[in-house]
């Protein structure tokens, strides 16, 4: 969807449905996300930000629930480069699955490990974590079950994943801003 608004910048959003918060291939998910949007060293922020200085923020985050989920990719841009940057993030989205490197896996691996365990370091963060683990699989999830499952995640899994999750066929987008119709890339020319 298009929303023509007089902004200062246009503000997208394009997202893909993924499994749910207690599903298997939730690590898959998660290790995706980082890969392709978590951080200045993420695919988005190297392609879009750093090399080609198109976008003034970019990033993707995660909306897992009990019974759906969302990966959403985000960028705020000037409205002569909304076209270009929309189309540097649906090829994004196709090339994850297809070229994903061992050692972009083994990189978000570490960092995600990483970030679960210092947000166990309060009493409060932990026994938040122990409601979400109720309330998604009925049981606690140790952290020791939670390394171990993503160290289990192969490149083989995880470009298996990616070309599932993030196909094209899949997208949803919104913009909105100073957008023309005329700037859309291919892949969103249905939001016209």
């Amino acid at each position: 969807k298009l929303v023509k608004k007089d902004l200062e910048q246009v503000h997208m959003c394009l997202g893909v449905p993924v499994p749910p918060q207690s599903h298997p291939d939730r690590y898959k998910i998660y290790l995706i996300n980082t890969i392709l949007g978590s951080g200045m060293s993420s695919r988005l922020f190297q392609e879009v930000r750093a090399k080609r200085g198109l976008a003034y923020s970019v990033y993707t985050y995660l909306n897992l629930c009990r019974d759906a989920g969302t990966l959403v990719a985000y960028a705020g841009c000037n409205d002569a480069k909304f076209g270009e940057v929309s189309g540097l993030i649906i090829k994004e989205f196709e090339r994850l699955g297809k070229d994903v490197t061992e050692g972009e896996l083994r990189g978000a691996k570490e960092p995600l490990k990483g970030g679960m365990l210092v947000g166990l370091e309060t009493s409060e963060t932990r026994m938040m974590k122990l409601a979400r683990d109720e309330i998604y699989f009925g049981k606690p999830v140790t952290v020791k079950e939670i390394v171990r499952d993503i160290d289990k995640v192969t490149l083989k899994d995880l470009r298996k994943a990616a070309s599932e999750f993030l196909s094209p066929e899949r997208l949803t987008a919104v913009a909105m801003g100073k957008v023309s119709p005329r700037k859309l890339p291919d892949g969103l020319k249905g939001l016209a």
